[in-house]
C-alpha cells in the first residue's frame, strides 16, 4: 500500500477505492469489451419478455397492445409531418398561425388528459382498456373530420373534437406495465420504445408519399387512411375490455364461493 493511501482516513479509503470500480473499469482490467454477441444476447433477453410463456392469456395481451401502438403511434408520427403542409395548401395558412394552432392544440389536449385521468380514471375508475378506446375513438372522430375542414373555424374545432385524445400514451403503457412482472418493466419499456420508433421509421415515408400523390385528389385521404387505422386497435382494445369484465366477474366468484366454504367449515367446526 503506498504512502498516499496509508495517509487516508477510513472515511475516505472506500471514496478511492470506489473511483476504480466504476461500471465499465471492470472490463478494461480484464482486458474484455462488449462484443456484438453480448448486444444480441441483450436484445435476445428483452424481446424474449414479450414471448415468453404467461397465464391467463397475458402473452397475447402484450402482443395485441404492442400492436396497438405500432398501429396507432405511426398516424401520430405521420400527420405531424403532414398537417402544416396540409392548412397551409387548402386554408391557405402561414406559420405564424399554425403555431398559435399548435399551441392552442397543446392547451387543449392537456385540459383534456386532465379531465380523463382525474373524472374517467380516479373518479369512475374506469379500466385502462376503455380509457384508452375512449381516447383512440375521440381521434377516430377527429381524423374523419379534419378532413372535410374548409375554414379557420374547422380547423379550430379539431382539438375540441380530439380533446379526449392525450391519454392513449399513458394508458396503453399502464395496461402493459401490468401484464408483466415488476422485475420486467424496464424490458418492456424498452420494447415500448423500440415499437415507437418502428411506428415512426415505416409510417413516415408512407404519410409522406401517399400526401404527394393524393393532394390533388382529395387533400384530407390522409386523414380518412388514419381514421381507417383506427380501426383495429379499437377491435383489440373491445377485446381487451371484455377479458378484463370476464376475469373481474370469474374473480368476484371465486370470492363468494371461498367465503362461502368458509362459513360452511366454521359452522361444522363448532
Amino acid at each position: 500500500m503506498s504512502s498516499d493511501t496509508k495517509n487516508l482516513s477510513p472515511e475516505e479509503q472506500p471514496l478511492k477505492e470506489k473511483t476504480k470500480t466504476k461500471p465499465g473499469i471492470e472490463y478494461s482490467k480484464k482486458g474484455k469489451a462488449l462484443t456484438f454477441f453480448d448486444i444480441f444476447t441483450l436484445v435476445k433477453e428483452t424481446v424474449a419478455v414479450v414471448f415468453k410463456k404467461r397465464d391467463e392469456n397475458l402473452k397475447k395481451k402484450i402482443i395485441l397492445l404492442l400492436s396497438v401502438v405500432l398501429i396507432i403511434y405511426g398516424p401520430n408520427f405521420g400527420e405531424s409531418l403532414i398537417t402544416y403542409m396540409f392548412v397551409r395548401y387548402r386554408l391557405k395558412w402561414d406559420a405564424l398561425k399554425y403555431s398559435i394552432y399548435s399551441t392552442y392544440s397543446i392547451i387543449t389536449h392537456s385540459v383534456g388528459a386532465l379531465f380523463s385521468i382525474s373524472v374517467f380514471s380516479k373518479y369512475l375508475g374506469f379500466h385502462d382498456s376503455m380509457l384508452c378506446l375512449i381516447s383512440i375513438t375521440s381521434k377516430l372522430i377527429g381524423s374523419v373530420y379534419i378532413a372535410f375542414v374548409k375554414t379557420d373555424l374547422d380547423m379550430f374545432m379539431v382539438p375540441l373534437i380530439e380533446i379526449l385524445n392525450a391519454t392513449t400514451v399513458t394508458s396503453l403503457r399502464s395496461m402493459v406495465s401490468k401484464l408483466v412482472l415488476p422485475e420486467e418493466l424496464g424490458k418492456i419499456n424498452s420494447i415500448f420504445s423500440l415499437v415507437e420508433m418502428l411506428a415512426a421509421l415505416l409510417l413516415d415515408p408512407t404519410y409522406s408519399a401517399m400526401y404527394a400523390r393524393t393532394i390533388t385528389i382529395f387533400t384530407g385521404a390522409i386523414y380518412i387512411f388514419s381514421a381507417i387505422l383506427t380501426l383495429p386497435p379499437i377491435g383489440i382494445l373491445v377485446w381487451i375490455f371484455i377479458q378484463h369484465r370476464r376475469e373481474t366477474k370469474l374473480k368476484k366468484r371465486q370470492a363468494i364461493q371461498e367465503r362461502v366454504v368458509y362459513c360452511e367449515t366454521a359452522i361444522n367446526s363448532q
